[in-house]
């Protein structure tokens, strides 16, 4: 069984693990959500095979199928400088789960390593509780005055809101502003100008925890086991770029 999603509470994701351990599961596939460590640790002394995916818990031994970030958020940064953008801001998740901290130190990481000194006012926070209030104040304070010529979404979530105040201020895309985002959302393809974002490649992260999951309910597997999935970057208008695929 998968479930979790990157706006759920700890309760409520308490309260779907308990529904599926009363219906006595052998494995349970789970994105979870920060808070919820001690509950992970429960599933495994009850000895049901836990695969954590997208997100996880540097503190706690768990199979786990997720995506590069760090590299992810360079790969993101680096394309940006080469089409001649050197003022690129990133809105993430204020959250202290790995994988949003991760794509942040890539994108710092990413800004060193091209020569860009990198600015406390180009990183932008939003909680997930108040995502459209939040990212329409980081977004006021960024685009007005304008004060970068790209902007790294951290999540579709996030760029969905954030896209919609760079249209109420009536920002160019990509002409004021060269615009990527994690993971795909169909409102992109509405969007005047096609949005580029990093593939998180959902099929191969779900076949990968599937695979950990079938080997450890039949004894194949017994060590702690992570899958780290290669970005893919979707090379759209919203960058500056014609819309290609780049590997």
């Amino acid at each position: 069984m998968l479930f979790g999603s990157s706006d759920e509470s700890a309760e409520k994701q308490q309260d779907l693990i308990d529904v599926f351990l009363n219906r006595l599961v052998d494995a349970i596939i789970i994105a979870p959500t920060a808070g919820t460590e001690k509950q992970i640790v429960v599933l495994q002394k009850k000895n049901i095979a836990v695969v954590l995916i997208d997100r996880y818990f540097p503190g706690i031994a768990a199979d786990c199928v997720r995506l590069n970030n760090f590299k992810a958020a360079a790969k993101a940064v680096k394309h940006l400088v080469r089409n001649k953008r050197g003022k690129i801001a990133m809105l993430i998740y204020d959250t202290p789960l790995a994988h949003m901290q991760e794509r942040k130190k890539g994108y710092k990481a990413a800004l060193k390593a091209n020569g860009i000194k990198y600015k406390k006012n180009w990183l932008l926070q939003a909680s997930y509780q108040n995502i459209q209030q939040d990212v329409a104040e980081q977004m006021q304070l960024l685009l007005q005055p304008l004060q970068a010529d790209a902007l790294i979404f951290a999540t579709n979530s996030l760029a969905v809101a954030g896209l919609k105040k760079i249209n109420e201020l009536g920002i160019k895309v990509p002409e004021e502003l060269a615009i990527i985002s994690f993971d795909e959302n169909e409102a992109f393809d509405f969007f005047y100008s096609p949005i580029t974002y990093i593939n998180q490649s959902v099929s191969s992260i779900g076949i990968g925890a599937v695979q950990l999951v079938i080997k450890k309910i039949n004894g194949i597997a017994t060590k702690t086991a992570t899958v780290v999935i290669d970005p893919q970057l979707i090379i759209r208008e919203s960058c500056g770029s014609k819309m290609k695929k780049k590997k």
